[in-house]
């Protein structure tokens, strides 16, 4: 996700990046790609257990995808170790860091080290106490967030609109147990109406919230959901026409496929008001049926750059449902370090 920031001093870097990043990055490597003097974008990835220079290609790889990136600084946080300028035992990965930076074009400016005992940068060794770091600077939204996990807890739910929910599913669930994906459509002719309800900001009703929780357990309606929520009702036409025609045997390939990134960047005010809806949909849901709105929740969490996130509810899914194939496929992305293409605008404008 791209921001702008400059920096003054490493204290001044280091009070905003948890405003940058939403959170106080915890056991990261956080590195801030700059073109000229201006920061361009955040990426945090977790202190590596593999070897420093398999972490350092990674990285950089992901990094050297904005192509408007000229330097980069980097900030190890391991607030469990001690480290001190001439101890310090994330040498070797800041040295693979700075050889591959290199071989890429890059400028590491400064490899900074928050520790147990303080902090300090390659650039003048000197150990400084966390209090020097200052909080965070108020920019009007919300406050950080503890560290990068902090904020998957499902909401509390009042036990008596569950039990309303849960009934009204097994409603719908009797009354249209052997109806197919085109006659669900004719059947709730609402569904675009509900599935804009999520990104309203209002409470939907029992009935509401029940329907749309049923369809977001119908993979091909569950698809339409996400693409409205990211775009509008048209990109969810198109989706759900592409569906039935799959479901038909006979349809046209999308040009894009939004699901895997691709296309242009979704309407972020959105995803994050669809995100707020589902997690509480997942927190009335229970056993298997909280795998979808809990699916939905990690696509939306990896559309909005919050992979850590996504990979926390792909696992909840997947405990409550281990086939699960949406959480499958964003648990595997997460994994594997992959980020939407809407995340490097360059490569976003050559598709």
């Amino acid at each position: 996700m791209t921001t702008t920031f400059r920096a003054h001093s490493v204290a001044d870097l280091l009070s905003a990046i948890p405003t940058m990043a939403g959170y106080t990055p915890a056991d990261s490597v956080v590195i801030l790609p700059f073109a000229g003097s201006t920061s361009v974008g955040l990426f945090r990835f977790d202190l590596p257990v593999i070897q420093p220079q398999q972490f350092a290609a990674s990285a950089l790889g992901i990094v050297c995808r904005l192509e408007e990136t000229s330097g980069m600084i980097v900030v190890v946080y391991a607030e469990t170790s001690v480290a001190l300028p001439d101890a310090n035992p994330f040498a070797p990965l800041a040295n693979a860091i700075r050889l591959t930076a290199d071989a890429c074009g890059i400028d590491l400016g400064d490899v900074i080290i928050v520790a147990q005992n303080g902090w300090f940068s390659e650039s003048d060794e000197t150990v400084h106490p966390h209090s020097e770091i200052g909080d965070a600077p108020d920019v009007g939204g919300p406050k950080p967030k503890a560290n990068q996990s902090s904020g998957t807890r499902l909401p509390r739910v009042d036990a008596e609109r569950m039990r309303a929910i849960r009934s009204e599913l097994a409603r719908l669930d009797h009354a249209s147990r052997d109806a197919s994906p085109r006659d669900l459509v004719e059947r709730f002719d609402r569904m675009h109406e509900v599935f804009e309800s999520a990104v309203e900001g209002q409470r939907g009703s029992v009935g509401d919230d029940a329907l749309l929780l049923w369809l977001l357990s119908r993979p091909s309606l569950r698809d339409v959901a996400l693409s409205q929520w990211c775009y509008d009702a048209d990109s969810a036409d198109e989706v759900l026409e592409f569906q039935l025609d799959w479901l038909d045997g006979a349809p046209d390939a999308p040009e894009t496929l939004f699901l895997m990134g691709e296309g242009p960047a979704p309407d972020a005010a959105r995803l994050q008001a669809a995100l707020r809806r589902v997690r509480q949909l997942a927190a009335c849901a229970s056993g298997r049926g909280r795998a979808a709105p809990l699916a939905c929740a990690a696509w939306i969490s990896w559309a909005l750059g919050m992979s850590t996130h996504a990979a926390t509810y792909a696992q909840k899914a997947l405990r409550a449902d281990p086939g699960h194939g949406l959480s499958q496929i964003v648990a595997t992305l997460c994994a594997n370090g992959h980020l939407p293409l809407w995340a490097f605008p360059a490569e976003n404008r050559r598709k």
